[in-house]
């Protein structure tokens, strides 16, 4: 039980399946109603999924509003479970593919990925390697993407690239783009 205004809790694994919240407020009763005892109960159900079933995994065509007319881009929201990569436990991980195409320059990596998921959700993350600072790696320009599902197959990535290592200057763009059934 909590008595605090804002409560932030982590669901990991071994909390799949439904989660039942109660929200009891309680104040003075209002007068005007006589039956009223102050007391408010609101209930909340909802389910915890495992990372490996998140809804946003997947492929996904479209384009960038910065080049409207090229609808054929393709980006992917990958997930990396800890037997393809123990480094990645004890959960997993996500990695968001093709945001920055300028990574893919790089011969050392099939795919340019930006590797770190900083807020997950099953229909809403954030992916940052700018994080405030200016990192550069692997060619990629620090993107810092927030992803979100409209209904069950559109995909909406909002995000921001550096310009340059060294340079505070970061330009914003807009992925939309419709899952690829395979």
């Amino acid at each position: 039980m909590f008595s605090e205004r804002k409560v932030s809790l982590l669901f990991t694994e071994g909390t799949v399946g439904p989660i039942t919240v109660r929200l009891i407020a309680e104040d003075q009763p209002n007068s005007c109603f006589p039956e009223d005892d102050g007391v408010d109960t609101v209930e909340y159900t909802f389910r915890v999924i495992p990372w490996s079933e998140s809804p946003l995994i997947g492929r996904y065509q479209g384009a960038f509003a910065s080049q409207p007319d090229d609808q054929e881009q393709i980006v992917e929201v990958r997930y990396i479970s800890v037997e393809e990569d123990p480094a990645e436990g004890p959960f997993g991980a996500y990695d968001l593919i093709n945001i920055d195409p300028g990574c893919q320059i790089n011969p050392q990596f099939e795919d340019a990925d930006v590797w770190n998921s900083i807020s997950r959700g099953a229909k809403k993350m954030n992916f940052n390697a700018f994080n405030g600072g200016r990192v550069y790696y692997n060619n990629c320009r620090a993107p810092n993407a927030w992803l979100y599902l409209q209904g069950a197959d559109s995909l909406v990535v909002d995000f921001s690239n550096g310009e340059a290592p060294g340079s505070d200057i970061r330009y914003d763009d807009q992925f939309v783009g419709v899952r690829i059934r395979e």
